[in-house]
């Protein structure tokens, strides 16, 4: 919230000299849900320069940019998170929501039985999953999760 990301910022010149990696995340991940793109690739960018094989940080820029209404740019992010970690489910998930909406069903639907099969308990892959099921009469948006 808005007051996380204020106590945040008074410690961020710290934040910044130590530039621990997990740090960055954090920032960037407060600052996407508050809608602060710029900030937020800011600290993703800082944290992929401490770690660039950090399937964590590939999946929050990707996760960043669908969020910021980018998506062509995410694809190749959520693809290198997957290709790091073939088991990090959320970056599968992603990739499904991704592909969903570029109108490849099947490539969705295989990526979000990897998510699945990655991680069993990630209730976002099992919706974008049974959602194509529920479309059989009514035409709607890909999903968004």
């Amino acid at each position: 919230d808005e007051e996380t990301l204020r106590i945040l910022r008074g410690y961020y010149p710290e934040l910044v000299r130590t530039d621990r990696d997990p740090l960055q995340l954090l920032i960037g991940k407060l600052a996407t849900g508050l809608g602060r793109f710029a900030e937020a690739h800011a600290a993703f960018d800082r944290a992929l320069a401490l770690d660039s094989g950090n399937p964590e940080a590939q999946l929050a820029m990707g996760t960043l940019l669908m969020t910021a209404g980018n998506p062509q740019s995410a694809g190749p992010w959520l693809e290198r998170a997957v290709s790091i970690d073939p088991d990090l489910a959320e970056a599968w998930n992603g990739l499904g929501v991704l592909r969903a909406g570029y109108g490849d069903l099947p490539g969705a639907l295989a990526a979000w039985e990897q998510a699945v099969d990655s991680d069993p308990a990630l209730a976002d892959a099992w919706f974008n999953l049974a959602w194509p099921a529920a479309q059989v009469d009514t035409p709607a948006q890909p999903p968004q999760r």
